[in-house]
């Protein structure tokens, strides 16, 4: 690797062909398969953390993957400054061991001016929330995706950062390493995420393989998913409903009696950066992206059902129901 972050042209090269970053050591216990089975779920990783980055800094922070790969500390430390800051998460449940997010300082004094809304010229701890706030809430949605993608059961426990010599940064001595170029304003800096070969184990021993759920192809790695991995998704037919169950109807709905349901009614929505939550008080005023007079929507258990008018019965608020969203409106995503 380059001593700025970089790749080289080789490297470069490599990941055009298709091959990794890093050679495959018997002795490091990363192994073809494991960076394999990495690259096939962290296939949206880009995009999830491009969405995040910007919801908390701004509209404008770009994310790319870079390439994947096998490396070592050794080679690791030769392209980071002497500071670095150290992001861990850690995880419960079915999947364990190391997941590290690497930034060099200047690179996170920068960025962390974003997050926090004003110049900062040395990591405190405001500083180190914000980013593991940013961190605990990708990792959150990448969890949720990949539990569905591989059956298993697991959650992230609260992202930790700190900055750190380089040397003693919490990085294992092998690993699989996902680089990506981060672009916001008029800068980039390189972000390098961490999986050693515990984590990079428990992805690979897939407990519901074959029945995992296609993501979406866009922002593909290096190399790509094998063959045979692509899901065999068949339609399902059921019988066609008709009118009056009777007491076959009153004795299925049976099955729903203990089951808890949240009916829901917003008023709109509205996106904020960290830096304007932060200066919230009394008589502030939220602005919704909804005109005054428009529908609301009603929503069961965060899925939108129907629309209403907003009215007032006695002395409570109440909600006429004016549209009710069909599942076809639903499926083709007009809610």
């Amino acid at each position: 690797m380059m001593g700025d972050g970089a790749l080289s042209q080789d490297e470069i090269n490599a990941l055009l062909s298709g091959n990794n970053l890093g050679e495959v050591s018997e002795e490091n216990g990363i192994t073809d398969s494991q960076l394999n089975k990495i690259k096939e779920l962290f296939k949206t990783a880009a995009t999830s953390l491009g969405n995040v980055m910007s919801s908390m800094a701004g509209p404008d922070v770009a994310v790319k993957l870079l390439g994947a790969g096998i490396s070592s500390k050794e080679e690791l430390l030769g392209a980071l400054e002497d500071k670095v800051f150290d992001i861990t998460v850690n995880y419960s449940g079915d999947v364990n061991g190391g997941h590290y997010f690497l930034i060099n300082e200047s690179d996170a004094l920068a960025f962390g001016s974003l997050l926090v809304g004003q110049p900062i010229d040395s990591v405190d701890g405001e500083v180190e929330s914000a980013f593991s706030e940013l961190f605990s809430q990708f990792t959150g949605g990448m969890v949720t995706i990949i539990s569905m993608q591989t059956g298993k059961n697991f959650s992230p426990v609260a992202a930790n950062a700190q900055l750190a010599d380089k040397g003693l940064s919490r990085i294992p001595g092998a690993f699989i390493e996902l680089k990506y170029e981060v672009t916001f304003d008029d800068k980039q800096f390189i972000l390098y995420e961490i999986f050693d070969e515990y984590v990079a184990g428990s992805f690979e021993n897939n407990q519901n393989e074959g029945s995992s759920v296609k993501m979406s192809d866009s922002n593909q790695f290096s190399g790509g998913a094998g063959k045979g991995q692509t899901p065999n998704v068949q339609g399902v037919q059921f019988p066609n409903l008709t009118a009056g169950g009777g007491s076959s109807e009153n004795h299925n709905i049976s099955l729903l009696m203990n089951v808890q349901m949240e009916l829901t009614v917003e008023l709109g929505r509205a996106k904020w950066q960290i830096k304007d939550i932060l200066g919230l008080g009394e008589g502030t005023i939220i602005e919704l992206d909804k005109l005054a007079g428009e529908p609301v929507d009603i929503l069961v258990n965060h899925n939108l059902i129907a629309r209403g008018e907003v009215v007032v019965i006695d002395e409570n608020f109440g909600v006429r129901v004016t549209e009710i969203i069909s599942g076809m409106d639903k499926f083709a995503g007009n809610n």
